[in-house]
């Protein structure tokens, strides 16, 4: 599972707005102290990856 962690609400509602364009399902984590992105690495291609890891 390839986690992301964000400390502001509007780049999560952006990068959650670009996954769901892309059809790739993630999964929200609660945390106390930050906002946590979950992604099932089997999910996305290496190409993908590549791209959300810029």
């Amino acid at each position: 599972m390839l986690e992301y962690v964000f400390f502001h609400q509007q780049p999560l509602d952006q990068f959650c707005e670009f996954l769901r364009d892309k059809g790739i399902p993630f999964q929200l984590l609660e945390s106390s102290e930050s906002l946590l992105l979950a992604i099932e690495e089997q999910s996305i291609n290496d190409s993908m990856a590549d791209i959300i890891d810029v």
